[in-house]
């Protein structure tokens, strides 16, 4: 069983074939491009760029964005350009790891799994192999987690329950009443049973539908609902009564059978 550790910074993010214009006292980061590289083509300081450019971490800077360039930075240094091309949408390559999924692999990029498999031509969601290298869009918020506040995540998929059946999802531990929220935009209904207790699925606009169960109780009625929206709250509905308040999630690529939602749940929460 792992618990969640906090997830290493983010290097400089990068994307791919959006070209690099320069203007006087602007530039637009093209793929490949850092802070320092651009700020010694125009003869200035990745302090003074990222002070210009209201920039919190200097190491992340996004491909197509127009950079301010303050100073002496009206021309910049020779460097070799390129021909002008039609703009298109930043992308980035992403290496599948062993244990990843579809479902995780979008929630990370930010983009929905009809997205990354069709611009990779896919036509199996849950056929991807370690080491497979998928293009994925760039930009759009990530997904958040659907326990919000305080919360602990611990990885429990597959490991043994009474009556010879498999823990079929993972556990975000938080204190009761800390708000559920949709952690896609979708379809929520709710479920309730001996089992799940107060319980939902999410059947997200992005094809994958989301389970969670032993809320403590409801706030979304039956619907359509936005990401964000307050589900219900942390609770030990069911058959989770004799264990600490938490959230039972699942992920269930197309509506099939759940999968490991832990490389979603370590990025997210």
């Amino acid at each position: 069983m792992r618990q969640l550790r906090p997830l290493a910074p983010l290097a400089v993010l990068l994307a791919l074939a959006v070209p690099g214009t320069a203007a006087a006292g602007s530039y637009t980061v093209r793929w490949g491009d850092t802070l320092g590289a651009i700020a010694s083509r125009f003869g200035t300081t990745v302090r003074a760029l990222a002070e210009a450019n209201g920039l919190a971490d200097p190491n992340r800077v996004l491909a197509g964005r127009n950079l301010s360039v303050p100073g002496k930075g009206a021309t910049p240094r020779a460097t070799t350009s390129r021909p002008a091309t039609a703009v298109r949408p930043p992308t980035s390559v992403h290496v599948v790891a062993q244990g990843e999924n579809l479902t995780g692999i979008a929630a990370h990029a930010g983009t929905t799994v009809q997205n990354v498999m069709k611009l990779n031509n896919l036509k199996d969601a849950n056929h991807i192999v370690p080491g497979q290298r998928l293009t994925v869009p760039g930009g759009g918020p990530p997904m958040p987690c659907p326990v919000a506040g305080f919360h602990t995540a611990v990885d429990g998929f597959g490991s043994p329950r009474p009556g010879g059946i498999k823990h079929q999802g993972d556990d975000i531990f938080a204190p009761r009443g800390v708000p559920v929220i949709a952690n896609v935009n979708g379809v929520l209904s709710h479920i309730q049973g001996a089992i799940t207790g107060n319980g939902y699925y999410l059947r997200g606009d992005d094809g994958t539908v989301y389970y969670g169960a032993h809320l403590d109780s409801y706030v979304a009625a039956p619907g359509r609902v936005g990401v964000g929206t307050v589900i219900g709250h942390v609770g030990n509905t069911g058959d989770a009564a004799t264990t600490p308040t938490h959230l039972h999630f699942e992920i269930k690529p197309g509506g099939g059978a759940p999968v490991d939602p832990w490389p979603v749940v370590s990025r997210i929460c």
